[in-house]
């Protein structure tokens, strides 16, 4: 029982890679966010990153007889960005 207790038992070599990535996964979700908002801001679909993986679209049934600068501009922005911070 101790050995379980101490992740000795089933399971334990999951969670001991698990531990060995999390610093990487955690390191990569700051960049992931900054692309997901260039590539929004380019393309103005998929306002959130879950939207992106399930294919969800934001539908506005309003007209927009003007549409004014877009945010494309800030999209590159974030894009030199990250291709600045390599």
């Amino acid at each position: 029982a101790a050995a379980a207790a101490h992740g000795a038992g089933r399971g334990g070599a999951p969670r001991s890679k698990l531990r060995q990535m999390l610093p990487k996964l955690l390191e990569a979700v700051g960049p992931t966010l900054r692309l997901h908002l260039a590539v929004f801001y380019l393309f103005g679909a998929y306002r959130h990153l879950s939207d992106r993986c399930f294919g969800l679209r934001f539908l506005s049934l309003a007209e927009r007889p003007y549409r004014g600068p877009g945010y494309q501009s800030l999209g590159v922005l974030l894009l030199l960005q990250l291709l600045a911070q390599g």
